[in-house]
């Protein structure tokens, strides 16, 4: 009893022709799922840290804010900048794309 593919040829030479698109387009929508994901991690954390609920707080609060931008005020999803802490202390350094019905705005944040 003999192992030999039919016509002499493996399963990659005669399926080649498909295997290598679909695996590229495989390792294309895996890289762009793991860059995604890492992206709205970090978007999540930083929406979730003290200094931006802080920001967002003193925004909505703040009757020139409210005047300028109108309300309800949002928050827009890309966020610029880094937050490090080291314990108990940290530095923050973000720019918050925010907007409102009237007009939108940017909030500079350095804590």
């Amino acid at each position: 009893m003999t192992t030999e593919p039919r016509n002499g040829k493996h399963w990659l030479e005669r399926n080649w022709k498909w295997f290598v698109p679909v695996g590229c387009l495989g390792c294309v929508i895996l890289s762009a799922a793991f860059f995604g994901g890492t992206f709205l991690l970090a978007m999540t954390w930083i929406r979730s840290s003290h200094v931006f609920e802080e920001a967002m707080d003193r925004a909505r609060n703040d009757p020139r804010v409210v005047r300028e931008l109108g309300e309800p005020i949002r928050t827009g999803w890309w966020l610029l900048g880094n937050i490090h802490t080291s314990g108990s202390s940290g530095t923050a350094d973000l720019t918050i794309p925010i907007s409102g019905p009237r007009n939108s705005a940017r909030i500079y944040l350095e804590a």
